[in-house]
């Protein structure tokens, strides 16, 4: 009895011995890469949160740091003979996430503050792009993790899963992006006619109300068919109130305008009244535009408490 007691306790032991390994193995790529994880998260929250110039680069240089001492971390582990390619699939995207980062992300790219709508969509839609990579490695992480440890039957603590933690964290983003994008749309087409505006040129005035109008009602549409996010529905709020005020400029301001540039050199006399209304009305308009930027602010405040509520 005592033979056969050993014969099953060794293989016992050496399952348990390489259990063992396996954590030790999962933990020392699984913490660093979740450091890294959050770093880049960190980053993005901050780009989009229009952070100065000075903190996005001292938050770059965090996820580069992040990024080489996983690197170093993984030269120093041999890799298992069998891990269904964890350790790899784990440095390559390592490799590919800081060139992203270094390319796409240097100081020159980070001290340009978007100045315009059309600026601010294409900020948005780099974030989009460094969220795709990111939520691609971490799709192809847990996947390999997974099967590394299911294979060893160790449990997941899902507390400590980051995987799940960025997928949340996606979800809030891209919800986000919705909105802001479908917000910036219309503001591009103020952009043009202030541009137009203090231009005098007369076409294009005419020319970015058109666009204005058509973009506000497929703006109104997308913002209809939308959803709160988890019953919070303070972005929807605060973007409607962004895009009431554009239909008002609409309507208002740039309407003037075009009757105003309607008007001859040499104004009529019996038209006299007429221009000088419209002069005023004019000059109220632009009093208008100019609260703007409060308006912006304002979103800003709503747009900051939603990251802080809803990104992990």
């Amino acid at each position: 009895m005592k033979i056969f007691f050993a014969f099953l306790f060794v293989p016992f032991l050496a399952f348990s011995q390489a259990k063992k390994e396996v954590v030790e193995y999962n933990n020392s790529i699984a913490l660093p890469f979740n450091t890294t994880t959050n770093t880049v998260l960190n980053f993005n929250t901050a780009l989009l949160q229009g952070a100065d110039p000075a903190e996005l680069i001292q938050k770059r240089d965090a996820v580069l740091k992040s990024l080489n001492s996983l690197n170093q971390v993984l030269s120093g582990i041999k890799p298992m003979s069998n891990d269904y390619g964890f350790y790899n699939a784990t440095k390559g995207g390592a490799e590919i996430y800081k060139m992203y980062f270094k390319n796409n992300y240097t100081n020159e790219q980070l001290s340009n503050i978007p100045a315009t709508a059309r600026h601010n969509i294409k900020k948005i839609k780099d974030a989009q792009k460094a969220a795709e990579k990111m939520n691609t490695w971490n799709k192809d992480f847990s996947k390999r993790q997974k099967k590394l440890l299911l294979e060893y039957k160790i449990d997941l603590n899902v507390d400590s899963n980051m995987f799940e933690r960025t997928q949340a964290h996606q979800a809030a983003m891209n919800y986000y992006y919705e909105v802001a994008l479908n917000e910036l749309k219309v503001q591009a087409f103020v952009d043009d006619f202030v541009d137009a505006f203090n231009a005098s040129e007369k076409d294009k005035i005419k020319a970015s109300q058109a666009s204005l109008k058509s973009q506000i009602i497929l703006s109104n549409k997308f913002m209809n068919a939308l959803k709160p996010y988890k019953n919070d529905d303070s972005l929807l709020k605060s973007s409607d109130k962004v895009l009431g005020f554009y239909k008002k400029l609409s309507l208002g301001l740039i309407e003037d305008v075009i009757k105003f540039n309607s008007f001859p050199d040499n104004v009529p006399n019996d038209k006299v009244d007429e221009y000088n209304i419209l002069v005023d009305k004019v000059n109220n308009g632009v009093e208008f535009l100019n609260t703007l930027q409060s308006y912006l602010n304002e979103s800003q405040v709503v747009i900051n408490k939603f990251f802080q509520t809803h990104l992990y």
